[in-house]
This record gives C-alpha cells, structure tokens and sequence, in this order.
C-alpha cells in the first residue's frame, strides 16, 4: 500500500510541478512541495472511498478520526444510507483551504446533495492523514434554516442549475475565507455540528436519489433512458466534427454544443456518465459528470415533444453564472 502511495504521489507532483511552472525549469519550494502531497493525497484518498474499497480506506485516519468515521458509517447504514457517503464523493468537488507544514483543512462539496465533509489533515508523515472531520449539511454550512431538505432535487420555478448554482458560490465563498491559504491552522473551528440532525436532512435527500434512480429505470421513463444512451454517445465523441447534431439538436443548440462544450479535452468526456435524474412533470433533467473531475457538469433537459437541449458548466463558475442569470 505505501509503495502504491508513493508512487500516486510521485504522479500528482509532477503533475502539479508541470501546471504550476512556466517553461523555465526551477525547483519547487518545501511549501509547494507540502502542497503537492496534500494534493496527492486527497485525490487517492476519494478515489479509494468511490471505489468503496473499505478496507484500504482504513489506513487515511488516524485512530480517533477512524472511530468518528465507523461511527458515522454504522449511523448512515441504521438508515439505510451507507451507500450514500460513496455517492456524496463521487459527485463532489474537492475545496482546498488552510495549508501549514504539519495541517491543513481540505472539504468535498456535493452541490447534488447539497452536502459536505470538511477534513482536518494530519501532514507530519509521508502522506496527508486525516485527523478530523465534519459532516454538514449545505444549510448549515451557509447558515440558512431548512425549508424542504429535498428541494434541491425537485424541479422549481427556476431552472435546475440554477439553486446548484447559487448553493455551490455561496459555500465555495465561506470556505475560502473561513480557511485562507496561508492562515495558520487551529483544527476546524466550526460551531456544534448534531450530526443526528445533520444526517436526518442528508439522509433525506440520499433516499430520494436513490428513489430516483429506481423510477429512472421503470417503463415510465423508458424514453429518457433511450435519450440517455444517445446523449451519453454523442458528449463522449471523441471526433464531434463527426457529428450529425442536426438529428439530435435544435440549430442553436448545435453551435453551443460545437462552440463550447466539445473544447473540453475528449479525456475528460469520455469518462462522463449518468449521476443525477431529476424527473419534472413533462420533462426530466439528466446531470451527466466525470467522477474524476466532477467539477464539469452537462445537463440535458428531455421531453417526448421535441428535441432535447444541452448546456454545461464549470462549477467553478458558480458565482458567474448565478450572478448572469438574476441580472
């Protein structure tokens, strides 16, 4: 286990020393080099819980942070939602914060769930272990009292994307001043958390996905399952240029698709597929992401009377959009 993680993280480093770095050869400096293996760290750390291998898991926490970890666990799965933790990772997006020699504070952000973890990383050894964490609910962590935990995923007056939108900067914006870069780091420092009360509003959202999920695959939504196979198909083109969009697409909705979304580099296309199903009375919408790099979304809206429309975003651009669209 330790020579896979060495090796992972060998990887991210240079992967980072070549992003972070002009053509100009230089040496990384001890903090990029700390940062490099935090890095490293988080991205093998949530690809093992994604994976669900629990065991291997297991060697991420130090003693105390395991037991908080089992504890959580065996409270989500009394509820039938153990599944969910995996679920809450694969479609969340990693937030880094605060980062010292020996700590730092890390978060994965699901806007899907409206749901996060916020980490407390031990940095002493050869990787990043965690130390401590929290589980929050979006409300909580914007401070905001939960009207109707599962609205997030039932269709309102606004489009979708929108509240993900809106819930996505406003939580990006908290952490990023709550825990600046060079900030020394004194644990979490987030007011009580009742993770019975947390986990009464995520567990409520866990079930409705997976509610669904298993509406999704009825003969009630037989259509949009074939418009899945077909959009599935067409965003992982490696050759859009290939492409008869005209056969799927409005004109309008051709040069969108052309003009932007096929500029994302086919490595990470290909790799998309179906997270989130949220059916609407005449319609359904279809969240499509890289479990890898859920950070890209493309969410497609169909109905049985016309053809169905596309659009993607970078979560990252929350803030702008959101700010777009209530203008």
């Amino acid at each position: 286990m330790v020579n896979i993680l060495r090796q992972f993280l060998l990887i991210c480093g240079a992967i980072l020393l070549f992003s972070a770095y002009n053509v100009s050869a230089v040496e990384m400096t001890s903090r990029q080099k700390e940062f490099s293996k935090i890095c490293g760290s988080v991205r093998l750390f949530r690809q093992i819980v994604v994976a669900g291998d629990t065991k291997g898991l297991n060697v991420w926490f130090k003693p105390d942070a395991l037991e908080k970890w089992n504890n959580l666990n065996r409270k989500l799965e009394s509820q039938s939602a153990l599944a969910g933790i995996y679920d809450l990772f694969e479609g969340g997006v990693v937030f880094y914060g605060s980062y010292q020699k020996h700590q730092s504070v890390v978060a994965l952000f699901n806007p899907w769930l409206d749901t996060g973890i916020i980490f407390l990383l031990d940095n002493s050894g050869e990787v990043s272990l965690v130390e401590d964490f929290v589980l929050i609910s979006g409300e909580h962590w914007r401070g905001e009292k939960v009207a109707n935990p599962l609205a997030i995923l039932m269709p309102g007056k606004m489009p979708f994307s929108v509240p993900i939108w809106r819930n996505f900067a406003i939580v990006k914006n908290i952490f990023t001043k709550k825990y600046p870069e060079e900030q020394e780091v004194e644990g979490l420092g987030i007011p009580s958390v009742n993770l019975d009360n947390e986990l009464e509003i995520i567990c409520a959202r866990i079930a409705l996905r997976f509610k669904l999920i298993s509406e999704f695959l009825g003969e009630k939504y037989k259509f949009v399952r074939e418009q899945a196979v077909v959009v599935k198909s067409l965003i992982t083109y490696e050759t859009p240029e290939n492409l008869e969009l005209d056969k799927y697409f409005s004109q309008s909705q051709n040069k969108v698709v052309l003009d932007t979304f096929f500029k994302i580099p086919a490595i990470v296309r290909q790799k998309m597929k179906l997270y989130c199903f949220v059916p609407g009375k005449d319609n359904a919408i279809m969240i499509f992401i890289n479990p890898y790099l859920p950070r890209y979304v493309v969410s497609v809206e169909v109905n049985k009377k016309s053809k169905p429309t596309i659009e993607w975003y970078d979560l990252f651009d929350s803030y702008k959009l959101y700010n777009s669209w209530i203008r």
